[in-house]
């Protein structure tokens, strides 16, 4: 049954056997014989097809098909084959199904007593012929489609590298530039450090603009590249034993893993009234085991995050959109270092990235235009 294609399609793939090995335990069938799933539910997927090319001109098959001959040139199989993938067609057979739940099968009598319209023969042959011309262009048009998609995916991935090159939107000569903005942020740090709110960073962190730097390009004079860690801290999640969440929203939201991404939006289906490891409002969320690199804006509130996730908590000097893109823009090249059996993110591998700063308003210009541009390409 696997080599019967289902769907529209009317195609097979067989192989080679000795007639003494499938002479008995076999469907038999013919030339131009129409074959039909008679089981659940290959039936209601259209697994039928007209056997063409057999070798020696008859075949074997598993026993959950019908068989029908036509006579030509009162019948011609292709065309009696469009009624059997015909909704209505199925949808009469589901009604005759009999048998244990999951091995129920149409009967043979609901085939042997199909009614159905029967042009000329020389008709059925044109009617075969536009239908399988539109097919073809159905055909052609998904085709199309696939590779539109891959196109625009391109394009979109190149859209984020210029973004975060400082190659999309044009520079302000009159803007603070990005190094007053680490500045800020360099001052602000040391403050806090003074109150004793937070520690001083073991390794110091690295803010420079470099000459020659391969994966950025030469970025434009107002910008400036930073260490992750000098823009934003990075928190682990942590696995909750099962009886410390529930699905009954008793607590605050718990994020366990990719299932809660879609569309770059959270799903939330868990709770812990026992949160350990939790994230803030505006966090950038990223998965960074199992299925790697999907991205959100914790858009919820406080939440739970389980060890397969990271959260990313960008400084409030930096536009957290503008953060977002920067790791759009680079998600591939974070999947391609995830190592080991099952993949994963290291904490390294996002703390020792380094991170280019455009100015504040040429963050918020950036974004804007990514954001036009995206909505175009989802468009089209």
């Amino acid at each position: 049954m696997t080599n019967i294609k289902e769907g529209f399609a009317n195609s097979f793939i067989s192989e080679k056997r000795l007639w003494k090995k499938v002479k008995t335990g076999y469907t038999h069938f013919a030339e131009g014989d129409i074959g039909i799933a008679k089981i659940t539910p290959c039936f209601e997927n259209k697994k039928s097809v007209v056997f063409k090319g057999l070798i020696n001109q008859y075949g074997a098959g598993t026993t959950e098909l019908h068989i029908i001959r036509c006579f030509p040139p009162c019948l011609l199989a292709e065309f009696l084959l469009l009624f059997a993938k015909n909704d209505s067609f199925i949808a009469g057979g589901i009604k005759t199904f009999a048998g244990d739940v999951g091995q129920q099968r149409v009967t043979k009598d609901y085939i042997g007593n199909y009614l159905f319209p029967m042009p000329p023969y020389s008709e059925q042959s044109r009617i075969v012929d536009s239908v399988n011309t539109s097919f073809s262009i159905i055909n052609t048009i998904d085709d199309s489609k696939i590779e539109l998609d891959e196109t625009i995916n391109i394009l979109k991935t190149k859209i984020l590298e210029l973004a975060i090159q400082g190659k999309l939107v044009p520079q302000n000569p009159e803007e603070e530039p990005a190094s007053a903005l680490l500045e800020r942020i360099h001052a602000e740090k040391e403050e806090l450090i003074r109150q004793g709110k937070i520690k001083r960073d073991k390794n110091k962190s690295i803010i420079f603009k470099s000459d020659d730097n391969s994966y950025y390009g030469d970025i434009p004079d107002s910008w400036a590249i930073a260490s992750f860690s000098y823009v934003a801290t990075l928190i682990s999640g942590r696995d909750l034993k099962s009886e410390e969440y529930n699905a009954v929203n008793n607590g605050i939201p718990y994020i366990t893993g990719a299932s809660n991404f879609i569309n770059n939006q959270l799903i939330i289906n868990r709770w812990t009234e026992h949160p350990r490891v939790v994230s803030n409002l505006n966090d950038i969320l990223i998965t960074c085991k199992g299925t790697i690199g999907e991205l959100a804006v914790n858009n919820v509130g406080k939440v739970h995050i389980a060890r397969q996730i990271m959260a990313i908590r960008v400084n409030p000097n930096i536009s957290i959109e503008y953060m977002k893109l920067f790791f759009m823009a680079i998600i591939n090249d974070i999947k391609n270092a995830a190592g080991g059996l099952i993949p994963g993110i290291s904490r390294k591998d996002i703390l020792d990235l380094e991170i280019p700063i455009p100015p504040s308003n040429e963050q918020k210009r950036i974004v804007k235009t990514v954001q036009f541009i995206f909505t175009i390409l989802e468009t089209i």
